[in-house]
């Protein structure tokens, strides 16, 4: 009886545990929909002077790869395939969100039609960087094929300012030629990250070194606020492991100061002001690596926001916090705008609290359907 008692005491536990609040907002989910937080949080929990109210643009049923914000603009490669031709395209694309539609940039001249984008990246002035692969098949032999790489820049018109062939460069290093990451600091300096090293080139091109790395995975490479380039990843040789945050030093050639970031941490880039936005699967929050500590902006379901469905998150030209979502099954794609509000100046809505013994993205979907 004692074992049975603590079972069903436990069990309640949990579910106490794991109560989701949930916010009502009801309305469509169509084009340019806002929906809104409550300012009365409920459960005894403490009033939030600002909140955040969504507006979602809606950009269609779109397959996005590299995805990034600059500039208040979506940078991705999007991949599709003619059955009638039989020709696969791969081509990178503009969005402006002011504009309302997606520009294809003219970028593929010297990496020829067959290529497609490794890696994307943008700087402040507009510059679009772009890592390109090509596949290459042996025509006497279908198992022998190489892997070719090349890196274009080209300007906000999709100019180009330079290309480089980096095959043979690449052959003759310990890396393989697959890039991880690419990211380009305040100064124009770009950096390729391979599986154990950085590969550092200057605005024009020139191989400027490299940097090795003991490092099996790089989850993601950024511009922080200061103009450096930050990568991100688990640190399993450290004391306690988990992901950190290191700054790239590209003069010295050195990863610097490992900052330890929250462990569900992901979609890491820069910060409002300073130091880094992230997110998970619940909440959109900030880092500040001088003091490690976090702070959360926002729960995505008081958003209407399915947070599984958060594929990069960023900062407008007008400062506001930005999100790009994907309904996994739909391809339905949206940019969301979160504008800080005053509490006080949002209609409050009806709070429902559930109780689950677990919580996934089905049930982070429904709740958002509701």
């Amino acid at each position: 009886m004692k074992s049975s008692k603590w079972k069903k005491s436990a069990a309640f536990a949990l579910v106490t545990a794991m109560a989701l609040s949930v916010t009502a907002c009801g309305g469509s989910q169509g084009d340019d929909k806002t929906g809104s937080q409550g300012s009365n949080p409920g459960n005894g929990a403490e009033a939030k002077e600002f909140v955040y109210v969504p507006e979602f643009v809606d950009i269609g049923e779109v397959s996005m790869s590299n995805t990034i914000f600059e500039g208040g603009k979506l940078y991705y490669s999007s991949w599709s395939y003619d059955e009638e031709t039989g020709v696969s395209k791969n081509p990178v694309f503009r969005y402006d969100p002011a504009a309302g539609n997606a520009e294809e940039l003219p970028l593929k001249a010297e990496a020829g039609e067959d290529a497609y984008p490794q890696s994307i990246a943008v700087d402040s002035e507009g510059n679009i960087y772009v890592v390109w692969m090509r596949t290459v098949w042996n025509e006497d032999n279908p198992n022998d094929y190489r892997q070719e790489t090349m890196l274009g820049k080209y300007d906000s018109s999709g100019n180009t300012v330079f290309f480089k062939d980096l095959t043979a460069e690449l052959a003759d290093g310990e890396e393989n030629n697959y890039i991880q990451r690419m990211a380009v600091d305040g100064e124009g300096m770009i950096c390729l990250v391979f599986e154990n090293v950085i590969r550092i080139y200057d605005s024009e091109g020139s191989s400027q070194g490299a940097i090795s790395l003991d490092v099996n995975w790089i989850e993601s490479a950024f511009q922080g606020n200061d103009g450096k380039v930050y990568i991100t990843y688990y640190d399993w040789n450290g004391s306690d492991g988990g992901k950190v945050a290191v700054e790239v030093d590209i003069a010295g050639k050195k990863l610097g100061t490992a900052h330890k970031l929250p462990q569900n941490a992901g979609n890491v880039t820069a910060g409002p002001e300073k130091g880094f936005l992230m997110s998970d699967s619940t909440r959109l929050f900030t880092y500040d690596p001088e003091t490690e500590t976090s702070e959360e902006l926002l729960a995505w379901l008081d958003c209407d926001i399915n947070g599984d469905y958060v594929e990069v998150t960023g900062i407008a030209a007008d400062g506001r916090l930005m999100a790009v979502t994907r309904d996994w099954g739909t391809n339905k794609t949206e940019i969301v705008y979160l504008n800080k509000t005053k509490a006080s100046d949002v209609v409050q809505k009806e709070e429902l609290v559930i109780g689950t013994m677990s919580m996934d993205q089905g049930l982070r979907a429904a709740a958002v359907d509701f």
